[in-house]
């Protein structure tokens, strides 16, 4: 992005927070084949990764080091876990000039409008919906609640459509349920068409499905994707195809 003064400013749109208590969800998972004097030090030996500590203003203080490191200037980093607001807002009260918070939610859930309604008013930016994961339709009458506080506080939806996969939950060889039946972008069309004041991203090119997520776009101005990710679903693509290269500006 370039500033008004002329300045190139990087901002990386999606990336995931992964907090404490994400992880402490496969604790519960696994209790059984875990250490028992430390169950959490266990899953980080599994995944062989440095897991975050409950203090989410230090896994916060981590993502600026690594934007830092690569040259960002903010990021949006994603709450990836229902219900785990807290988490990065503990980040983004820390460090607003750096890190923009989105939230995960589960829309078929009672409370999910009133939900909705506070993280953005508290601080955060986005609303992120995963339909395959939670089993529902966007364009579902239940969810509409969830866009008009969206758009009441001109907030980001982001909705992850295609391929669904969870790189956690696969390393430490749990299931995951989802069901590509809600997955297509198509379902989009009407929710955009009816909230044109909101501006909807879905990740990773449609993540398997560019056509659908082409027409859209082609058919809602407000309607976006982006291009994160390894992209690795253009191995399901008919033909060969490369993503361009992003331009600046």
């Amino acid at each position: 992005m370039r500033t008004e003064l002329g300045e190139m400013r990087v901002i990386d749109a999606h990336a995931h927070f992964f907090s404490y208590p994400f992880f402490m969800q496969f604790v519960e998972a696994l209790r059984q084949g875990l250490p028992r004097d430390d169950p959490y030090r266990g899953v980080a030996e599994r995944l062989g990764w440095e897991l975050p500590t409950p203090d989410h203003t230090a896994l916060g203080r981590r993502w600026i080091q690594e934007m830092d490191k690569h040259g960002l200037d903010r990021m949006v980093l994603i709450a990836s876990l229902p219900g785990d607001e807290d988490s990065i807002l503990a980040a983004v009260r820390t460090f607003p000039r750096r890190i923009i918070g989105y939230f995960m939610l589960d829309p078929t859930r009672a409370d999910a409008a009133e939900r909705t309604k506070k993280a953005l008013a508290d601080g955060l930016r986005g609303v992120c919906l995963f339909p395959a994961m939670h089993h529902f339709h966007v364009w579902e009458e239940r969810c509409y609640p969830v866009y008009e506080a969206a758009q009441e506080a001109r907030a980001i939806v982001f909705t992850h459509f295609g391929i669904l996969k969870i790189g956690v939950r696969d390393k430490l060889g749990l299931p995951s349920r989802f069901d590509m039946r809600f997955s297509n972008p198509i379902d989009l069309h009407r929710v955009a068409k009816d909230f044109p004041k909101t501006t909807f991203v879905m990740p990773h090119f449609g993540c398997g499905f560019l056509r659908e997520a082409l027409i859209v776009g082609d058919q809602c101005p407000n309607v976006c994707v982006d291009t994160s990710s390894s992209n690795a679903w253009v191995n399901t693509m008919p033909t060969a195809w490369t993503p361009p290269a992003p331009t600046p500006g």
